[in-house]
């Protein structure tokens, strides 16, 4: 195992067992400091009785601010982390974390960390009070990331002093590509084969799904012309329909064009699209056989493998 790696296999071990809390000056707490020693200089060199009076003064307010700032960290465990479902490239989303205050002491600005970007308004728990708290991210490109652990921490009550402690809880979260901007066209449907072996066309009229219009010629049926399409001035129009069950779709990444996530994005589009018309489609991103099906279980599974074409898991710093 590498340093790194042997480095956060402690504080994992110790964070978990012992609720080991840390704490470090803030950087107004660091101007306190630094006042602190100029007086003290002050004091030594003329023996300035305010001067020795203002030091103690300070001294006592940064330990006190140390002591209180730990002491109000303490007790606070994490009983419940939500992860939320289906994120999406671009979109917002909350992390739902419950908290407990097990102390017999109200608990002041308690915040909770995913990485060093992301941070939740301070809670105030009372005693023996479960609260929830919700951390909000952003910015996520699509893809896998691995959430390793929560900062729990506080400044209270002067904000002099910075205290924190981990909550370690594994969690994966997939981040689901972005739609199009442009609202892609369906490809040409493939018929299936029926029970003799011969296919229905998609051009076939009488059928379930709408797919679209045709000019009329002559002998064609008069009960599929498209009035409302006439009313409007486009001329004699016929509805092309399909049987949904007799037909499925192939959305293929070599088959649009684009950058590779603009492709990304419309296959995630034309996805969405089928899935919610009830369509049977398959998703090929190589070479691959495709496989065909519909259903809410079987869209996520391909937007899963959209998100995760091309990518590696990454950590949410």
């Amino acid at each position: 195992m590498s340093p790194v790696g042997l480095v956060k296999n402690f504080i994992h071990r110790a964070s978990s067992r012992h609720d080991k809390i840390f704490i470090l000056p803030t950087r107004y707490g660091l101007y306190f400091i630094v006042i602190i020693f100029t007086l003290f200089l002050i004091s030594l060199s003329y023996g300035h009785s305010l001067a020795f009076t203002t030091t103690f003064v300070f001294i006592s307010l940064v330990m006190t601010s140390a002591h209180f700032t730990n002491y109000n960290l303490a007790g606070v465990t994490v009983i419940a982390f939500y992860v939320p479902e289906n994120v999406q490239e671009g979109v917002s989303c909350h992390f739902r974390v419950s908290l407990r205050n097990t102390s017999n002491k109200t608990r002041f600005d308690i915040q909770v960390g995913i990485g060093k970007k992301f941070i939740s308004d301070p809670i105030t728990l009372s005693k023996g009070e479960t609260g929830q708290i919700k951390v909000e991210v952003k910015d996520l490109t699509r893809g896998e990331y691995l959430l390793p652990r929560l900062t729990i921490s506080s400044s209270f009550p002067f904000g002099l002093f910075y205290a924190w402690k981990y909550w370690y809880e594994d969690n994966i979260v997939t981040v689901f590509p972005a739609l199009s901007d442009k609202k892609p066209n369906l490809p040409r449907p493939h018929p299936i084969p029926n029970q003799r072996g011969s296919y229905r066309g998609p051009e076939e009229v009488g059928a379930e799904e709408f797919f679209g219009h045709q000019n009329y010629q002559e002998g064609m049926p008069l009960r599929a012309i498209d009035w409302k399409a006439y009313a409007r001035g486009k001329g004699i129009l016929l509805k092309k329909f399909v049987d949904e069950s007799d037909v499925f779709f192939l959305f293929k990444k070599d088959d649009l064009l684009g950058s590779e996530e603009e492709r990304i994005s419309q296959l995630a589009s034309l996805i969405e699209m089928a899935s919610a018309m009830g369509l049977t489609y398959a998703l090929v991103l190589d070479q691959e056989k495709p496989r065909y099906n519909r259903g809410q279980s079987f869209k996520l599974g391909c937007l899963k493998r959209l998100a995760l074409d091309g990518v590696i898991r990454k950590e949410l710093l």
